[in-house]
């Protein structure tokens, strides 16, 4: 299975389902799923990961993590490469991706002439 948070450019694709239902409980957060009826019980690292990964990016979520919970950059990395496969796999985060023409195409097309 792949990892997901040493590659930056796919990180800055990540997007929330916006169907998700979000409960603060103080020290954790619950993220409901109406469709799939599934529950996610998020510890404060899950927390930073689901509330900021998508917006700031890794680097600037990485840092975030190592300055406000005090977590080394390899444990920080490891947590965030750990919630965000999870995330993912029970749809909690999606991916967009642009469409794109594949890169055989782009010397036979040019965007200038239409």
């Amino acid at each position: 299975m792949p990892t997901f948070a040493k590659d930056s450019l796919t990180i800055g694709r990540l997007k929330r389902k916006s169907s998700i239902v979000e409960t603060d409980l103080g020290d954790e957060l619950v993220l409901l799923d109406p469709d799939s009826q599934v529950l996610y019980l998020l510890d404060e690292l899950g927390a930073y990961v689901w509330t900021h990964l998508p917006d700031l990016g890794l680097s600037n979520t990485l840092n975030l993590v190592v300055d406000e919970l005090g977590l080394s950059k390899s444990e920080a990395l490891k947590g965030i490469d750990s919630y965000v496969v999870d995330l993912l796999l029970n749809g909690f985060f999606y991916q967009f991706r642009p469409a794109r023409l594949p890169d055989f195409l782009h010397s036979y097309y040019d965007a200038s002439k239409n």
